[in-house]
């Protein structure tokens, strides 16, 4: 098959020029629904609203059109545009108290948000962390609608070529006419085999079905790459570009929500959401909503925009002069990410013959694989595929190492629930369910990513000429809580952010237990096999202090950042309820993953499209 990569984007290009709106079609105009953010939820939500053709939807988009770079239609350029400010927003936390150090907090700027940047895993969480979300008091949001509305975003493509059934999967757990496109590549990626079978020959199981929320032993999961031109599907492709055009829909870009515009509630009644102010090019405008303004700017963006509308904590607003609407101390609470970090081995290219993306840094090397690209073979097809998901007492390598975690952490919650400065409404419910999850030995705690190319630290950074293999460890059920509050009542003074990474020796620990683990496959044939040496930590790297040290040192977000409007009850520590409204409002909406109460064992692509999917459901079903 032959794929031209570089003539789609400009196709895009060309599809979306007279898609887009101009700043006079939306400018103090009404519409029936107005969203700010055009990311992966937002564009979702917006798109299928507009299917209903007696609905006027407008999209404020801070960012520009990011279907038309190179960089992020060709796949397998991970990180390419990662500190581009014209791409993404380049956010920093403040230092973090168990590192000395901030941390880099990106996300995706332009249409798509970080569906357009992100590693392009599209994979679905397991059953218990979805349904927790109902258990915390938010009827409606379980399995059952969650897969159904990931169902309808989705066109799966079965692999074409898959050697000794090396891609285990089953058809019926995916939708196949949504449009957002994922497959697997053609070519399995260097030394995955061989670690796939040094995990078998530890007793590590391969997931029969990681698409049916049963995500435990050795998954290959597929990407969000459309196969019949090798180009990453994402949000703007699937909901803008490529859709239908309709007159209803105005998607304008370069225009940054500032704040909504708020009717102060009056004998009792809830506040109401009348419009957007947002700047374009220089200049502040409005637009008017008639039914519903909803945010859907990301987990760091949402949670500021309702403080700079002030709906929050008045603890926090009334110092910076921002009049209190609704009082609410939840809002930019909650705040959980993903930590992760990487043991990295050199591995032997020569006698395997196989080539990890590290070749790519040789210009004549990355122009013969661009040659590969466009008939669909090559590096610039390869993925990451190959994730290992399980369950704590499974990680963990040393007899009653287990036991001695769970009895640490359980002193730690009791020790934060009886701790005012700590302890919010709904915190105890939710660690409840979390310990649910840790003592459960079919529920997951821990992702190990095997990542064809050498993942950068400090430790170890690649050889030109030389071929890698890393195993990424992932937190992914975080017990640590931060925060995100603005600090001034500009909206372009960016906002204080908090992850308050490892708060919980746990968080830290365990991904110390997950890269002991992948000491211990690395020294299991075949894999071993493959190994010339590891190049991080290396060798002196041998201790629990060691390890720890090793990760503060190195350790990383995945920018999967969830909680800061937490859909709960109120008195739970709720910002926004089952139909995301928020709380003290008539009709203002959050719809992005900030929404999450209690993160999730996934990358968060496909739960990101199911909310905005989601609430459109929920809205139509309102208006009828």
């Amino acid at each position: 098959m032959s794929a031209q990569p570089f003539e789609t984007a400009e196709k895009l290009e060309n599809a979306a020029k007279s898609a887009v709106a101009n700043i006079k079609d939306v400018a103090s105009q009404e519409f029936d629904y107005v969203v700010v953010g055009g990311g992966t939820a937002g564009l979702t939500l917006a798109a299928r609203l507009a299917e209903d053709p007696n609905v006027t939807v407008a999209v404020l988009e801070a960012g520009g059109e990011m279907h038309i770079h190179d960089s992020i239609i060709m796949p397998a350029q991970y990180g390419r545009e990662h500190g581009n400010p014209t791409l993404v927003y380049p956010h920093q936390t403040l230092s973090q108290k168990a590192l000395g150090r901030p941390l880099d907090w990106q996300r995706g700027r332009g249409l798509g948000g970080t569906s357009a940047i992100n590693f392009l895993v599209f994979q679905k969480p397991q059953v218990v962390d979805i349904d927790a979300w109902e258990k915390l008091g938010s009827p409606g949001w379980n399995w059952e609608r969650y897969n159904a509305a990931v169902k309808r975003v989705e066109t799966f493509h079965p692999p074409t070529e898959n050697p000794d059934g090396y891609h285990k999967y089953k058809l019926d757990s995916f939708g196949h006419k949504g449009p957002i496109h994922h497959s697997y590549p053609k070519e399995v990626s260097g030394g995955e085999a061989q670690l796939k079978q040094a995990c078998a020959n530890i007793g590590v199981i391969a997931t029969p079905d990681p698409a049916s929320g049963d995500i435990r032993g050795y998954g290959t999961f597929p990407n969000s790459v459309d196969p019949r031109t090798y180009t990453r599907s994402f949000a703007a492709t699937g909901f803008f570009v490529n859709a239908p055009h309709r007159p209803n829909l105005k998607v304008l870009i370069n225009a940054t929500g500032r704040k909504v515009l708020m009717r102060e509630p009056a004998g009792g009644s809830e506040a109401e959401a009348e419009g957007v102010e947002f700047e374009h090019e220089g200049t502040v405008y409005t637009v008017k909503a008639k039914r519903d303004v909803i945010l859907s700017a990301g987990a760091i963006r949402s949670c500021s925009l309702l403080e700079l509308s002030g709906i929050g904590n008045k603890e926090i607003l009334e110092p910076l002069g921002i009049k209190t609407i609704v009082h609410n101390p939840a809002v930019g609470e909650n705040v959980q990410e993903h930590m992760l970090n990487a043991v990295v081995w050199e591995t032997k290219k020569e006698e395997y013959g196989f080539e990890t993306l590290d070749l790519l840094m040789d210009p004549a090397t990355a122009g013969k694989h661009i040659e590969l690209y466009k008939q669909g073979s090559g590096l610039f097809t390869r993925q990451i595929n190959s994730l290992i998901w399980l369950p704590l007492s499974e990680i963990t390598t040393t007899p009653g190492r287990y036991e001695e975690m769970v009895a640490a952490e359980e002193a730690k919650i009791a020790a934060d629930l009886a701790d005012p400065a700590k302890n919010r409404p709904g915190l105890k419910e939710q660690y409840e369910l979390m310990m649910e999850t840790v003592k459960n030995p079919k529920a997951v705690n821990g992702e190990i990513a095997c990542t064809a190319f050498c993942f950068p630290s400090p430790n170890g950074q690649p050889e030109p000429g030389k071929t890698y293999i890393s195993l990424i460890g992932a937190l992914n059920l975080p017990f640590s809580r931060g925060y995100i509050h603005i600090k001034s009542a500009d909206p372009n003074v960016p906002a204080d952010m908090d992850p308050n990474v490892f708060d919980h020796d746990m968080d830290l620990d365990i991904i110390v237990e997950m890269h002991k683990w992948s000491r211990k496959v690395a020294a299991t044939s075949p894999f071993k096999d493959i190994i010339v040496k590891e190049l991080a930590p290396g060798p002196s790297v041998n201790t629990d202090d060691e390890w720890r040290a090793f990760v503060k040192a190195n350790t990383g977000t995945t920018w999967h950042t969830v909680g800061s409007c937490t859909m709960a009850p109120r008195d739970k520590g709720g910002v926004v309820d089952p139909s995301l409204k928020v709380y003290g409002t008539k009709n203002l909406r959050v719809c992005d993953i900030s929404i999450i109460p209690l993160h999730i064992s996934a990358h968060t692509q496909a739960t990101a499209y199911s909310i905005g999917e989601q609430l459109a459901e929920i809205i139509k079903a309102e208006a009828k």
